[in-house]
């Protein structure tokens, strides 16, 4: 993968210890990248030990890039809430197979988004490819869970394209205990919500393809679930 290092633009609050940061390179060259795929974050500059993080926004016309990081208490996120405006920063990649139009005949299937937390970073940066690929008359349903409300990341940008495509589901879930505070919020974990999703693409399963992020967990219950549902191990894409 190529090093490149980069400075701070800008950074801002999604939800309580979620934040985005936006850096360029220092060399004045774009990042390019295909949605869906991450960068690491490299904690010295002569090694490769570091973190890796979703790219969170569709490519930029002045070659910017912004991560979605949320403060687990890990080194990456230390290193990247320690950051100052302007403070520069080791990276390395761009990488990552978990991208829309992986393989021949992709652009033709309708798809299937898991996430939870901010295992939404990837789904985000393929917003604009998922509003062409609606506009294009394919399906897209996005399930996406989180412990609270205010923890549903970018969540208007998925209102708002539900808004203008009927062809696209969004379905989001809060498995916390306190569940009011917003509407056309459900409740429980994504896994719950999963039987529907498939009923609705069950005319399309066995071209449908599924992109799982979020907590190993819930990645590897999904995962067994799409199989027990007949969809093939190549239907179904991860981070890892």
């Amino acid at each position: 993968m190529e090093r490149f290092d980069c400075r701070l633009l800008s950074r801002r609050t999604l939800s309580e210890g979620v934040r985005e940061l936006a850096f360029a390179r220092c060399d004045g060259q774009p990042l390019r990248f295909v949605p869906g795929q991450y960068v690491q974050v490299l904690f010295a500059a002569d090694s490769y030990q570091g973190c890796y993080y979703s790219l969170s926004a569709p490519p930029q016309a002045d070659g910017t890039f912004k991560l979605c990081v949320k403060d687990d208490d890990g080194l990456g996120a230390r290193t990247l809430f320690a950051l100052e405006l302007g403070d520069t920063l080791a990276f390395a990649g761009p990488d990552g197979q978990l991208v829309l139009d992986r393989e021949p005949g992709d652009a033709q299937r309708d798809v299937l988004l898991v996430a939870t937390g901010t295992g939404i970073a990837p789904f985000r940066a393929m917003s604009d490819q998922l509003d062409a690929r609606l506009s294009a008359g394919r399906r897209v349903q996005l399930l996406y869970g989180a412990r609270q409300p205010v923890g549903l990341l970018y969540d208007d940008i998925w209102r708002e394209l539900a808004a203008r495509h009927e062809a696209f589901s969004y379905v989001a879930t809060v498995s916390g205990e306190a569940q009011a505070g917003q509407e056309g919020v459900r409740r429980g974990r994504v896994t719950a919500h999963l039987a529907a999703a498939l009923v609705a693409s069950e005319a399309a399963q066995g071209e449908l393809l599924a992109l799982l992020c979020g907590i190993p967990a819930m990645v590897s219950e999904v995962r067994a679930a799409l199989r027990d549902a007949g969809l093939d191990a190549a239907q179904i894409r991860t981070e890892y």
